[in-house]
């Protein structure tokens, strides 16, 4: 860890050359490191593009082959390129779906904005968990604080947990919501448009109900789909969601940007870790099963059919733990498959909107479908004056 830090202040001075060059009126995008043209910096800076302020706008998008058509006639740069750290440390707004990395020396002029990936508090983040599972020790996290100067926020009780967690001071949390989430306030019409958008991608027919499995990432556990020996049997579940919801179901994999796993031997699985847009993939799902991932927030805001399935429920709570029980959160949690087709067997609507909106209004949520506009508005106030 020492020598981590060494390297890290070691970077910091030298990129302080690039102090030469004064900050400009341009805002740059990072999501995911530039692994993705997604989440929450996506859609601010798509409501950003449609305006006509004049600004420059920079994202960060490693493939620079397959540039995606939004940001064309856009400044695209890639992670850790020279012109990455040029853009960055020369950019009046900063808006990262993560912390910005503590080697990056942020300038005084600069304003960085961590909208965050994740709008629930459900497993522990930051000084909440060992450093040796965080990957940052708490000197670290409080530098990357220090450099945040707006934090997202879609709750109350997201600042309890992941907000305190990621030692960001009250003052500088934005009760906002997730930009990312307004897609799920839209009109019917529009959302029916990108279920036929996804659906046409993986050439599943409309008549077909989809199941989305999004494990989340572990951090230095081990990986989601061989932690037990007791993994998702599909052809179970497949068929208790066909005597529960009637229908052909077919299961889409979504794993976390972090990992590269799998599910392994299951015959006809999408895989679709690497289609952009998460949302989207939300909006064509008839169903959800996760764990302990940030999309049970996003997903509770559809109030369509979620479960939990958590064999390693007991090593995850020894190694990293949550901010509240999860017998509190929006969905069931099963244990194994037996429970987890029970929970699909059982299911109800009711049962399932109530604990939607109890978990929504215990956390004090501000989601209402108009994140994008108010955070790009707060953006061009501050760029202008």
């Amino acid at each position: 860890m020492r020598k981590n830090k060494i390297k890290i202040y070691a970077a910091r001075t030298l990129m302080k050359l690039f102090y030469v060059v004064p900050v400009k009126k341009k805002i740059f995008f990072s999501s995911y490191e530039g692994k993705q043209f997604s989440c929450n910096p996506k859609y601010i800076f798509l409501r950003l593009r449609d305006r006509s302020d004049g600004l420059k706008l920079v994202y960060e998008y490693n493939d620079t082959k397959h540039i995606p058509e939004e940001l064309k006639g856009v400044t695209v740069v890639r992670h850790n390129s020279f012109q990455y750290f040029f853009h960055l440390l020369t950019a009046k707004v900063i808006v990262s779906n993560n912390a910005i990395s503590p080697k990056i020396p942020v300038r005084k002029p600069q304003y960085v904005i961590n909208t965050w990936h994740g709008g629930g508090a459900f497993k522990k983040v930051g000084i909440d968990i060992d450093s040796k599972v965080n990957g940052m020790d708490i000197e670290m996290l409080k530098l990357t604080a220090e450099q945040t100067d707006l934090f997202l926020a879609s709750s109350e009780g997201f600042y309890e947990g992941t907000g305190r967690g990621s030692c960001i001071p009250r003052e500088r949390v934005f009760f906002v919501g997730m930009p990312r989430n307004d897609i799920l306030f839209t009109n019917s019409d529009k959302q029916a448009i990108l279920n036929k958008k996804v659906r046409k991608f993986y050439g599943i027919d409309e008549s077909e109900k989809i199941l989305l499995y999004a494990p989340t990432f572990r951090g230095n556990t081990r990986s989601a789909t061989g932690i037990t020996g007791d993994n998702l049997n599909w052809l179970e579940v497949k068929n208790a969601l066909e005597s529960r919801f009637s229908g052909n179901w077919r299961l889409m994999f979504r794993g976390h940007y972090h990992s590269k796993e799998a599910l392994k031997g299951i015959d006809g699985i999408i895989d679709a870790s690497t289609y952009p847009d998460m949302q989207e993939l939300l909006i064509a799902s008839d169903a959800l099963i996760t764990d302990y991932s940030s999309v049970i927030w996003d997903y509770s805001l559809t109030r369509k059919p979620g479960f939990l399935y958590c064999p390693d429920i007991e090593q995850y709570k020894d190694e990293r733990d949550f901010y509240s029980p999860i017998e509190e959160w929006p969905y069931l949690c099963a244990r194994s498959n037996n429970e987890l087709q029970s929970c699909i067997l059982d299911y109800s609507e009711d049962a399932n909107n109530v604990r939607c909106d109890q978990y929504l209004q215990k956390m004090c949520s501000y989601e209402d479908g108009c994140a994008s506009e108010i955070v790009s508005n707060k953006l061009i106030d501050f760029i202008n004056h």
